[in-house]
């Protein structure tokens, strides 16, 4: 038996991850937004945990507090492109638990309209409308978790161009098939 060239097994990778984010392009929702009102932070792979010593996102707490209070001062909208919880090393109720100062924070975004959330591979359990209900609606409120968001960037009307929101797991043999 003929072992296989790596670059075939990265061709392979490579179109399954095509394929795979063409056809999360193909259902994603759509916004159309006016290029002077767009004022987004984006922050994804938090992997908040337990705020124990394997908690990825603990240094960083401080920080994003500072962050997330300048921007929500500044009238910006909060994007949270995916693995914001570490779901793989912790149940939901411990991460949500360990941050109840940090889902406040982003609740402030929530309560003005000003928040998306986006589940990746390690929070996939947001996927679930059920589940976030009855985790995340009791800290940050009503919320709805997108897998993908495509938005239409214009100005005066003529389309400049589309911003194409995704945590980018799709198509890789692991988030595939579990």
């Amino acid at each position: 038996m003929t072992p296989r060239r790596p670059e075939r097994n990265l061709k392979a990778y490579e179109r399954r991850i095509y394929e795979s984010l063409g056809r999360v392009w193909q259902r994603s929702p759509q916004l159309s937004l006016e290029l002077n009102a767009l004022k987004l932070i984006i922050f994804s792979d938090h992997h908040r945990g337990k705020q124990d010593r394997a908690d990825d996102f603990k240094p960083s707490k401080t920080a994003y507090h500072a962050a997330l209070g300048y921007y929500l001062e500044a009238g910006f909208e909060l994007y949270l492109l995916g693995d914001v919880e570490d779901l793989w090393q912790v149940t939901p109720e411990a991460a949500l638990k360990s941050y109840k100062d940090t889902l406040k924070l982003e609740q402030a975004f929530a309560r003005q309209q000003h928040y998306k959330r986006f589940w990746g591979n390690h929070d996939d359990l947001w996927q679930d409308p059920k589940s976030v209900q009855k985790y995340l609606y009791p800290v940050v409120g009503r919320v709805e978790v997108l897998e993908s968001l495509r938005i239409h960037v214009q100005d005066k009307g003529s389309v400049l161009g589309e911003l194409f929101f995704v945590h980018g797991h799709q198509g890789t043999s692991f988030s595939d098939r579990y």
